[in-house]
């Protein structure tokens, strides 16, 4: 080894030293799989694996879907002195604790029964707690068991619910009912001094007025019309 320096004789020891081991070091390097021409893949992605990488273990997530909001709703059942405060989604549909709690809160005056009110009235009432924030409602009637009520009553089904707010006139919630929805019942009980609403999903709108529970009733009377006159001005644009 005449004519080397120290430094080309240190770099040569260096390489035979470290030549036996290339190939370990080699196979622990990120793979690439490069495009070949030839074939055809000169557009398509470069894919790089790294073996290290492919033994790791995966990482998974559980997404879980967020609470719906909810409006604070607080009940007086005028019938058993009870008040009750509830958390109710927009759509009426309440969680199984809750759902459990307002079908006994809203269970029959006369024998006790209880039924699951449909997620349509519980949502009529969630717009009703959201146009008067704070105000308590009172509760006439809830879900009503047979024979304890009109032939074919939406409270037979739990679709119905007799109430007032306070310190708001009762023809001023029955108009805003009315005017704000479609596929409802709104009767309004001037001798008693409560609306009646209903949610009938696929029947016609229907209004009326009646001086107490079991007189005749006055149908499509002018305050429904006058309640929608502006929506139907509306309407009459396009």
């Amino acid at each position: 080894m005449t004519g080397m320096n120290h430094r080309t004789m240190a770099a040569f020891a260096f390489c035979l030293w470290f030549a036996p081991s290339l190939p370990s070091f080699a196979s622990q390097m990120p793979q690439a799989v490069l495009p070949r021409p030839e074939l055809g893949g000169g557009s398509k992605a470069v894919t790089v694996a790294a073996t290290a990488a492919a033994k790791a273990p995966a990482v998974g997530y559980i997404v879980e879907p967020m609470a719906p909001p909810t409006t604070s709703i607080t009940l007086f059942n005028v019938n058993s002195d009870e008040t009750a405060t509830f958390q109710i989604p927009d759509d009426g549909r309440a969680d199984p604790a809750t759902a459990k709690a307002l079908k006994h809160f809203l269970r029959c005056r006369r024998t006790s029964r209880e039924k699951a009110i449909a997620p349509g009235t519980l949502a009529l009432l969630v717009e009703v707690a959201q146009h008067w924030p704070g105000r308590t409602i009172d509760i006439i009637s809830g879900f009503r068991a047979p024979p304890y009520g009109a032939p074919h009553s939406k409270h037979f089904a739990g679709h119905a619910i007799d109430l007032r707010v306070e310190g708001v006139k009762t023809a001023t919630l029955r108009d805003f009912v009315w005017r704000n929805n479609h596929e409802v019942g709104v009767g309004h009980y001037t001798g008693e001094n409560f609306v009646h609403m209903d949610y009938r999903p696929g029947e016609v709108d229907m209004a009326w007025s009646s001086r107490r529970e079991g007189a005749s009733l006055n149908y499509m009377p002018r305050w429904a019309k006058s309640a929608r006159r502006g929506q139907m001005a509306i309407a009459s644009r396009f």
